[in-house]
């Protein structure tokens, strides 16, 4: 979900789970272009274990 805060900010919250939803992978980053929020998100789920999950 991504919403823009009254700075101008865009807030994106992103979350990867497993088939059997034992295993939940969160984050939620702050960023002014979307390009750079979009790719720090992806950055964050994969350093957290998301390929595995969706492997």
């Amino acid at each position: 979900m991504a919403t823009r805060t009254h700075d101008g900010r865009i807030s994106l919250r992103a979350r990867a789970i497993n088939l059997d939803g034992k295993t939940v992978l969160d984050v939620h980053e702050w960023a002014t272009d979307p390009v750079t929020l979009g790719t720090s998100v992806a950055a964050v789920l994969l350093r957290q274990g998301a390929r595995d999950l969706l492997a």
